[in-house]
This record gives structure tokens, C-alpha cells and sequence, in this order.
């Protein structure tokens, strides 16, 4: 069990960082990095680490699905663009 708990809270310090990159396009560099917001949670139950990956799990996936959706609208544009000058 405690091996678990250990997984769990590296697999969420993880998502913290992967986060954390995503998000620091437009984030201070003074946010607290991932090994320091996993230190404040040292007693936090399995259950709320549970909910803090998933969280980072939901927000990785929407910021993915707002990157592509940029990417699809960049890739019209381009094309529309390529279109006017010929």
C-alpha cells in the first residue's frame, strides 16, 4: 500500500510538472514548482491525490485540445492566405 501511495503521489508531482510547462507560456516564473506544492501534501489521503492527478490529467487534456485546435485554425488560415496570393 505504501509503495502505491509513493507511486501516486510521483505520478502527480509528474503531471504537476507537465502542467506547469504547459501552462508557463503564460504563467509567472515564480509559480511553485511541483516538488514544492507535492511537499505541502505530505499527509494528503490517497483519495485527494487521487483527485489532484486527475485534475492535472483534465487539464493537460484540455489544454491539448485547445493546442490542436489553434494548430487547425493556424493551418486554415495559412492555406487561405496561400489561396489569396495565387
Amino acid at each position: 500500500m505504501a509503495l502505491d501511495i509513493r507511486y501516486e503521489k510521483h505520478l502527480c508531482e509528474r503531471l504537476l510538472e507537465i502542467s506547469r510547462y504547459m501552462y508557463a507560456l503564460e504563467a509567472s516564473p515564480s509559480l511553485p514548482r511541483a516538488s514544492e506544492v507535492m511537499a505541502t501534501k505530505k499527509d494528503a489521503s490517497p483519495e485527494e491525490i487521487r483527485d489532484q492527478i486527475q485534475e492535472n490529467l483534465d487539464f493537460i487534456s484540455v489544454t491539448m485540445k485547445y493546442l490542436v485546435f489553434e494548430r487547425e485554425a493556424l493551418k486554415r488560415e495559412k492555406a487561405e492566405l496561400k489561396k489569396e496570393k495565387q
